[in-house]
């Protein structure tokens, strides 16, 4: 991901991105979605959260990082 740091107009330091996980089970079967967003004030609404999807592969990719998530 992006090293640069973005300055809030209220003093707080923040990365420009940030990602979430999600992991849910259900009876036999895992589901799992990863999003990653701009740090920003607003978003527009106009923008699904479909929009933000991305796979885990990227992900891990983007970030540097391994996600131990199993099967799913």
């Amino acid at each position: 991901m992006n090293t640069q740091i973005v300055m809030m107009e209220d003093g707080i330091v923040v990365p420009p991105k940030c990602y979430k996980i999600i992991k849910a089970n259900l009876k036999d079967k895992s589901y799992v979605s990863a999003f990653v967003m701009e740090n920003r004030k607003f978003i527009d609404n106009e923008f699904g959260l479909s929009s933000f999807v991305v796979e885990i592969d990227r992900l891990e990719k983007m970030t540097g990082l391994t996600f131990n998530l199993g099967k799913y």
